[in-house]
């Protein structure tokens, strides 16, 4: 399985997608990170996918449908997911400035996204 990098995880999957040269009903994708926004939205810690080729049979390859673009609810969902991680990380960031100790956890649902933070600091 290989690894590839990109300032979103999409810009991942096509880097990734263009190397391999398939597209992605020929392949399996992994999130391993989403991407981790500094701050004014520069990119801190770049999107991390791994892909891996399906075998396909010759004879099939013709078969196999055109490669569809995201839908509107697989993109809100992806942004929701980049939005939160930032969002996280930026409170994390500045609570480790003041020295406190934060963990998280991101849910992210339909059209929004909650963040659970906890501490044993006071």
């Amino acid at each position: 399985m290989a690894t590839y990098t990109g300032k979103t995880v999409t810009e991942a999957i096509d880097n990734g997608l263009s190397d391999l040269q398939v597209n992605r009903h020929q392949s399996n994708i992994k999130v391993v990170k989403f991407p981790k926004m500094g701050m004014f939205g520069r990119v801190r810690q770049a999107a991390v996918v791994e892909i891996e080729p399906l075998s396909v049979d010759t004879d099939l390859g013709d078969t196999l449908p055109a490669e569809t673009p995201m839908t509107a609810d697989e993109n809100r969902l992806l942004l929701l997911s980049s939005i939160s991680q930032a969002t996280a990380e930026y409170v994390k960031y500045l609570a480790t400035e003041k020295k406190i100790t934060l963990n998280y956890e991101i849910k992210v649902v339909p059209d929004q996204f909650f963040i659970e933070m906890s501490s044993n600091d006071e």
